[in-house]
Order: C-alpha cells, then structure tokens, then sequence
C-alpha cells in the first residue's frame, strides 16, 4: 500500500514535468525514458521527505497524526526485538524522551536502513536508464538524479564511513 501510495503522490508529479518539458524543448525521443527517470526521482523523494520527518524533533505530523511513513511503516510491521516497545511509543511521542527512543529504534531495527537501500537502489535505476536515453543534457540529467543520493553520501561520511556513489 505504500509503494502504490508513492507512485501515485510525488511520481507522477515528476514524471509528468519530465515528460512534458522533453516534448517541450524538442526532445520526443527521450520523453518516455525521462518520464520513468522522473518517476523514480519523485519515489526518492518521497522516502527522503519520510526520513526526514520521522528524526524530526519535535515530532513531526507523521507521528501525531499516525500517518505511516516508510521508516514508521517498516518499524510497525517487521519482526524485530523492540517492536513492542516501539509501538508502545508511538503513541507518546509528544514526550519529546519517547520520541528519542522511538527514533532510535528506527535506527537500531533496520528501518533507516532500509530507506536508505531503497533510495540507492531507485538511484541505481535511474542511472541505469540515463545512457539508454537520447538526451541533450546527459551530464545535467545525471547530476540531478546523483544529487538525491548525495545526503546519503554525507551521512555516511559524518560517521567516517566512505561511500563510492556517485
């Protein structure tokens, strides 16, 4: 349900603008290929936007209003040993020390995790397409999908871990 949610929020919105600016500016052969680029970008948008507001503090919407972001969503529904705290705590998130906590379990049950491995593998993808596509632009295309993985990067080298993507 959340996948589906996704490709029907923030993917259509970019690949729509996509699609439309390629045919705009001329470039009908590309507009199909940049349209599924675009959709791939508005699903990495999407689970950025989930990071960001589920390790936000105060507590952001999607915990006071029992929304199910990805990282909320996977810390829910997968087996892991403080699931039960966790649930526990995601009606006391007001307190901001619950909200700590229960951030922390994001990160400890693999929820970040995995957020972080479904963007680089939709990053993947993308980069994938880009030399299958006709494109005008190629380096300007690239360095818009890379620069959705370049907060993934840094995170990874605040903790002096070094990453090789792009």
């Amino acid at each position: 349900a959340y996948w589906n949610v996704t490709k029907l929020k923030s993917s259509p919105f970019f690949g729509a603008a996509l699609h439309i600016g390629a045919l705009m500016g001329g470039e009908i052969e590309s507009a199909e290929g940049l349209k599924q680029i675009g959709h791939l970008y508005g699903e990495m948008i999407q689970i950025h936007d989930d990071l960001k507001d589920t390790m936000a503090t105060p507590a952001n919407p999607d915990w006071t209003e029992k929304r199910s972001p990805l990282p909320i969503l996977f810390a829910q529904s997968v087996d892991h040993p403080q699931r039960e705290r966790f649930l526990q705590l995601r009606n006391a998130t007001d307190d901001p020390i619950a909200l700590e906590e229960a951030q922390a379990i994001l990160i400890r049950c693999g929820a970040v995790s995995f957020c972080v491995d479904q963007l680089v593998q939709r990053h993947r993808l993308a980069r994938e397409m880009i030399p299958t596509i006709s494109l005008t632009y190629r380096d300007e295309v690239e360095e818009w999908i890379n620069s959705q993985i370049v907060p993934i990067k840094n995170l990874f080298e605040s903790v002096g871990v070094r990453v090789s993507l792009p």
